[in-house]
């Protein structure tokens, strides 16, 4: 019994949004000053790469759990089988 792959996608974008809410602002800290970045451009662009990885977390776990793991509640409402091709106009 293996996990749903809209559990693994949801996890994965999960650790996506916890690297970047931690790498950006790490690599800002670390190469910022170097750069000769002001402290409030610092703290602006950590928040930025904060908020980003929150950002990017929150709507990847919400995603996987609204996502339906299947198609089978959709199944009566298939308006594919009524499909014929002699409908198509020709442009």
């Amino acid at each position: 019994m293996g996990l749903k792959r809209k559990t693994v996608l949801g996890l994965l974008g999960l650790f996506g949004g916890v690297v970047i809410g931690l790498g950006v602002p790490w690599a800002v800290l670390v190469h910022g000053k170097g750069a000769g970045l002001s402290s409030g451009v610092l703290v602006a662009l950590s928040l930025a790469g904060i908020a980003g990885g929150v950002v990017l977390s929150a709507v990847s776990v919400i995603y996987s759990i609204v996502t339906p793991s299947d198609g089978s509640e959709y199944a009566e409402y298939d308006e594919y089988d009524e499909y014929d091709e002699d409908d198509e106009e020709e442009v």
